[in-house]
């Protein structure tokens, strides 16, 4: 079975979330980046996301800061994960990508 079209890839967890739209509507009723982070990080315990669900969601992150803390959150939980490079699409500074990068380096 294939859980993401198009994708053969190596699996991360299995399967994604088909739809992110509550989760990413109970982070958006957060004022504050601190308990957006900690919405999400409760929510998603557990669960599996694709690329596109992680960017989705990383939309309701106001600040460079918030978008970089979800991103290593998420990258546990990506089942695309050959995919993850997408997710530097995110980022408006080099720095966060480099910081991303590492992380992911040191897993």
């Amino acid at each position: 079975m294939v859980y993401v079209p198009g994708y053969n890839g190596k699996a991360g967890c299995i399967p994604p979330l088909s739809d992110v739209n509550a989760i990413k509507n109970a982070i958006d009723e957060e004022s504050f980046s601190d308990n957006k982070i900690m919405v999400a990080r409760q929510a998603l315990k557990g669960k599996c996301m694709s690329v596109q669900n992680i960017i989705k969601i990383s939309e309701s992150f106001d600040f460079e800061d918030g978008k970089l803390e979800f991103a290593k959150f998420a990258y546990n939980c990506t089942y695309d994960v050959d995919n993850f490079y997408q997710v530097n699409k995110i980022f408006s500074f080099s720095s966060s990508k480099e910081e991303l990068n590492e992380y992911i380096s040191n897993r």
